[in-house]
């Protein structure tokens, strides 16, 4: 495990993302310059949902990551402009189609490999890319975040999950009159 992004695991994902969300209104509340685009989380994904996403991909969703969208079925503006997937965009539509996109273009650059990972997160606003190893890659379920090249390398869903609380809190810190 990454240990410079574990700072506490996540035990409960109901409460992982009600912590996140705790984090995101201080920010909003002092975002006085609108900087950040502030919603909450999708409404959770159903097991049907999920069943037919996994059939749609080809693949099963990762479990930590699967986990999180039980909880959150994706989240717009999660982190700045980046919005994490949820079902219907694995499945398809404007985010997968830019994320391909995306891909295809790092693909190009020999940074990484298309057919071995899973576009689970992306920037609008940037070329931020989160990409999940696929099942019975070398990279399986290691979150990779690309920006023109590779930016950094989560353990799982989790590592990540909390690297970017960690990220939302230096944002807090940030905004705070000293």
């Amino acid at each position: 495990m990454n240990k410079r992004h574990q700072m506490w695991s996540v035990n409960d994902w109901k409460v992982a993302v009600a912590r996140y969300w705790l984090i995101k209104q201080e920010i909003q509340a002092r975002d006085t310059r609108a900087l950040w685009d502030h919603r909450l989380p999708a409404l959770a994904s159903t097991e049907a949902e999920l069943a037919v996403t996994e059939r749609r991909i080809g693949q099963p969703i990762d479990p930590q990551y699967r986990n999180f969208l039980l909880v959150a079925g994706g989240w717009q503006s999660f982190w700045h402009s980046v919005s994490i997937f949820g079902p219907s965009d694995l499945s398809g539509g404007p985010l997968m189609e830019q994320a391909q996109d995306s891909l295809s273009i790092l693909e190009d650059n020999d940074i990484v490999e298309s057919s071995s990972v899973l576009p689970i997160a992306i920037a609008s606003q940037d070329t931020d890319l989160f990409v999940i190893g696929r099942k019975g890659t070398q990279s399986e379920g290691t979150v990779i975040w690309l920006s023109g090249e590779e930016v950094d390398r989560y353990s799982g869903f989790e590592d990540f999950f909390l690297a970017m609380t960690e990220y939302a809190k230096r944002d807090l810190a940030d905004l705070t009159p000293k």
